[in-house]
């Protein structure tokens, strides 16, 4: 079933929070697990043990970074932090298009 905690993106809580000016309790304690993390929303797209830790070392740094500015209300810092989340996304789709353009070429 989902919740109202689940069918929020983090791109909808991180927006919210800048008009606001601060995280909601509910929002910091999304942030500190794996599977509800900014990072946790793009599993599938990354390697992760059963608890969905990250085997890229960059994601376990953005994910951890992003918890502590979530935690410390540093809504402009995990602003950041979250743009550098998406765009490695972004990154990672690209290589892999190039990848398989390349490889039936």
């Amino acid at each position: 079933m989902m919740t109202e905690a689940t069918a929020k993106t983090w791109k909808t809580r991180v927006q919210a929070a800048v008009k606001r000016g601060r995280f909601l309790k509910s929002e910091a304690k999304l942030s500190s697990s794996w599977t509800s993390c900014a990072v946790g929303e793009h599993r599938g797209k990354y390697r992760a043990d059963d608890i969905g830790y990250p085997a890229a070392d960059r994601l376990v740094t953005l994910g951890m970074d992003f918890y502590s500015r979530v935690n410390c209300d540093d809504v402009d810092g995990a602003q950041t932090v979250f743009d550098k989340i998406e765009a490695y996304f972004v990154a990672q789709a690209k290589r892999k298009a190039t990848r398989k353009a390349n490889a039936t070429a």
